[in-house]
């Protein structure tokens, strides 16, 4: 098995909308030794859609070097899915799973590559560090500094973390230099803690998690989520309950420590009431932090400031308490999918693609540039398919457009660029970019940052204009 540590710096937060700026990644073998293989890429931003200058802002990104550096966004998804796809390789980073991850998933989808394969093919899987470090800080903490902000409470930056344990090389927010700092803290974090280490990296097996969660009777474990509060150590006692019908990979549990008196009258009114805090729904593909209670140490119990006896008991009273039928039938009454969008750019989740659509997407990046006009309609597969197709084309391969299909390529970028409900447009940028000003009044050097993304996005107004 190897790791492959990777870290995004993007042109903003909205994975559907916004686009990666650079990916950078290093990979190690399962000692998290580095094996020479490393990857620093720049993307060329595309023509429609204007950067975040809040995100240029602190990552201190002008758009104007990936304009003119950055590789076409099909080339570079290529580059990050081969990296990613080697047999037996563990993705990770820090935050992956909250924020990176979702940025990968939609360039892939954009760019005709396989979205998921590399999560789980030929033995492949993810990780994510922040969650493992907020376990060892709750449960055993020895060994690693732990940086705290203003108002005493310890954070998991990664800036802050790297600072603390002197495993920073270079700038923070650079994408190459993140990654050393998340090898560094891996390693630390797998020295001091080497049981725990090895015992988090067993639950990237989502089957592991849920032979935990579906014990018969379900037994008590302790979560490890950031959801759980910095105060209360991100870790919460939680009875398990079920699987979610309607996505298996996720799986309802209640947390003790909240009021179950919120929960029983939501049961009662789903619709009316806002979600108890008690419920809570976890992940079991993203390794979620999960230990028996049974198995904890007293020591680590009592730096919770928990009682096991306390806790058993709230579990045994909400199990008899608890209809749980009538909790499984609230939540259906909920239930709702994902919010429709109208544009395909952000419909990755309109449903996965069927087995004939996935074979005309691996066709499309076995086609030639100058021959993907000429592939056969592919609405009835899916009718997202065209569009993405000619957006593709005219995003990487503007040249092999005619003439019309140039101008219904501006015709897009002006609407994507001026309608003022764009997530990536004009107005939405403005406002940013005032924001960003204020935020960062005494930095000269964010100051000519902004300055030089104002100039970026009136190159690309310009240039879409058709003037």
């Amino acid at each position: 098995m190897s790791f492959l540590f990777y870290d995004l710096e993007t042109f903003g937060i909205n994975p559907q909308w916004h686009r990666i700026a650079q990916f950078a990644a290093i990979r190690t073998d399962d000692d998290l030794n580095d094996t020479g293989e490393t990857h620093d890429l720049l993307i060329r931003p595309a023509t429609d859609c204007l950067p975040s200058p809040m995100a240029c802002a602190i990552t201190r990104t002008s758009p104007w070097q990936h304009w003119e550096h950055g590789l076409p966004e099909a080339e570079a998804a290529l580059h990050i899915a081969d990296a990613m796809a080697v047999a037996n390789t563990c993705s990770l980073g820090h935050n992956t799973y909250g924020f990176d991850d979702g940025m990968v998933r939609n360039l892939l989808y954009r760019n005709f590559l396989p979205i998921y394969d590399r999560e789980w093919r030929n033995g492949n899987t993810r990780f994510d560090t922040i969650n493992a470090l907020r376990a060892a800080y709750a449960l055993r903490p020895d060994g690693i500094e732990w940086p705290s902000n203003a108002d005493g409470n310890v954070h998991f930056r990664l800036e802050a973390l790297a600072e603390a344990n002197d495993v920073r090389v270079g700038d923070a927010h650079e994408a190459l230099s993140d990654v050393r700092a998340t090898i560094g803290m891996a390693r630390l974090l797998r020295k001091s803690q080497p049981r725990l280490w090895d015992y988090l990296l067993t639950l990237r097996n989502k089957h592991k998690v849920r032979e935990l969660l579906s014990g018969e009777p379900p037994e008590i474990l302790v979560g490890i989520q950031g959801q759980f509060g910095l105060r209360s150590f991100s870790a919460a006692p939680l009875l398990p309950l079920f699987a979610d019908e309607s996505d298996a990979n996720k799986y309802y549990v209640l947390n003790l420590h909240e009021d179950p008196a919120e929960l029983m009258a939501w049961i009662q009114a789903p619709k009316d009431l806002p979600w108890p805090r008690m419920l809570r729904r976890l992940s079991i593909n993203e390794a979620p932090p999960l230990f028996p209670l049974r198995q904890t140490r007293d020591d680590e119990l009592q730096r919770l400031g928990w009682y096991r006896a306390a806790i058993s008991a709230s579990a045994a009273q909400l199990s008899a308490d608890l209809d749980t039928n009538a909790l499984f039938m609230a939540l259906r009454a909920v239930r709702r999918g994902f919010d429709p969008v109208d544009d395909v750019d952000g419909a990755i989740f309109a449903g996965f693609f069927t087995p004939p659509a996935e074979a005309f997407r691996s066709k499309v990046r076995r086609t030639p540039p100058d021959q993907l006009g000429t592939l056969p309609d592919s609405s009835e597969l899916d009718p997202r398919l065209p569009t993405l197709l000619f957006r593709f084309r005219a995003r990487n391969y503007p040249d092999t457009l005619s003439a019309s299909e140039r101008e219904q390529w501006l015709a897009h970028c002006r609407k994507n660029l001026l309608d003022p409900e764009s997530p990536v447009g004009h107005a939405k940028f403005v406002q940013e970019l005032t924001e960003a000003r204020t935020q960062f009044a005494d930095d000269a050097e964010v100051q000519r940052v902004l300055d030089e993304t104002e100039r970026f996005a009136e190159m690309l107004l310009e240039l879409v204009s058709g003037v």
